[in-house]
């Protein structure tokens, strides 16, 4: 699988998250001409090799001429879709202007289809995105990982005014996600750079090993003495399915055992991967559970809330785990009792395991009136048919 990880060491804004993908590798003629299915008339792209501080950075600026409409997210949404970009940077296109509206809605107290794209709508604003999302599937980028967002301060300029730094958008877009406050008079991070950060990336310090492959370094349009106004992307290959996941768990010694089936479903419905419960001796030799939960970064807030509303902890712990998982993929078999789904996990592209899911074979099982091992035995022969044949 190809990752890129993301660092926004010295800001984060539409244009240094593409300048940075063509540094990479992304192709600028491909680039362009994926581009220009997007029918915005009057721009141009300039690239050129800028210093920032000590490090040598893809600089790119769009040019754009004659006077551009206000657009408002429909309008954007149907130039991105009658476009002839890859159906991946469409979604991804989408869903990061979609995540721009409901923050600049939220900031301006109105619904995010009447909100009036006025920087983040304009012509070089579109161009950024689209090209950023363009250049992650002309490089193949399956998934984003990006480490704590810089965000500086001071006072910035525009279409509403005078506002602080940073904008309220980017606070908006940037909620729930780790961000470090730097002491600069400036801003670091734009509503752009948040929207495709929050949008694109997994936030993590612990991302998966992988073999490093290109990097390449975006420049902004500031040039601070010292901090490079840079933001790098480095690519690379993870063998296997290989994710970072949470485990969160708490000890408990004094719950009604009948409250923890709705305690289960409340960590699914938040977000828990799997849910299960450990019997232990606890201080003064109570008997005790261990509920543990496995969970992704985007779950962990709600998850550990859940523990907090739905048992009686008053603490969980938490840590991180790395974990290996084969490729899975289902397959539906016939039976002399009804059709069943088998689930198949492939390592490297062949099969290793195969197991007749429960609820299908139970849901078969029920309307022939049978027990249910039958099932699951006549699916997992059938399964081997057709393997064999």
């Amino acid at each position: 699988m190809r990752i890129a990880l993301v660092e926004p060491f010295g800001g984060a804004s539409g244009d240094m998250f593409l300048s940075a993908l063509i540094d990479a590798g992304a192709a600028l003629p491909q680039l362009e001409e994926a581009l220009s299915t997007l029918g915005l008339q009057g721009w141009e792209l300039e690239v050129a090799r800028k210093s920032r501080g000590v490090i040598s950075a893809t600089s790119l600026t769009v040019h754009v001429e004659g006077k551009q409409p206000d657009r408002r997210l429909e309008d954007i949404l149907q130039l991105v879709e009658k476009s002839r970009l890859a159906p991946g940077a469409k979604e991804r296109t989408a869903a990061v202007f979609e995540a721009l509206a409901h923050a600049e809605a939220e900031v301006h107290g109105t619904k995010p289809g009447e909100v009036h794209f006025h920087e983040v709508g304009a012509v070089d604003s579109i161009i950024d995105i689209a090209g950023t999302c363009a250049a992650a599937e002309m490089l193949r980028i399956e998934k984003f990982y990006c480490r704590k967002v810089p965000l500086g301060g001071g006072e910035i300029a525009c279409a509403h005014g005078t506002l602080p730094a940073p904008s309220p958008a980017t606070l908006k877009l940037l909620a729930g996600l780790p961000v470090r406050f730097v002491p600069a008079q400036s801003e670091m991070t734009t509503p752009t750079g948040a929207a495709l950060l929050a949008t694109l990336c997994e936030f993590t310090q612990d991302v998966p090993g992988f073999t490093l492959g290109a990097t390449g370094y975006g420049a902004g349009q500031r040039d601070d003495p010292g901090r490079p106004n840079v933001l790098r992307v480095t690519l690379g290959e993870v063998s296997g399915e290989t994710s970072a996941i949470w485990v969160v768990e708490a000890n408990i010694d004094d719950m009604n055992p009948e409250l923890y089936v709705q305690a289960a479903d409340a960590l699914f419905a938040a977000g828990a991967l799997d849910v299960y419960g450990t019997p232990v001796q606890m201080k003064k030799s109570r008997p005790g559970v261990v509920l543990t939960s496995l969970c992704p970064d985007r779950a962990l807030a709600d998850v550990e809330q859940a523990f907090f509303l739905h048992t009686t902890t008053f603490g969980v712990r938490r840590h991180r785990v790395e974990r290996s998982e084969l490729e899975r993929r289902m397959e539906k078999v016939e039976t002399l009792h009804g059709e069943v789904q088998v689930k198949l996990g492939l390592l490297d592209g062949k099969v290793v395991t195969a197991s007749p899911e429960y609820e299908s074979c139970a849901k078969v099982a029920r309307e022939a009136g049978i027990p249910v091992k039958q099932v699951y035995t006549a699916a997992f022969a059938a399964w081997q048919q057709r393997k064999e044949n």
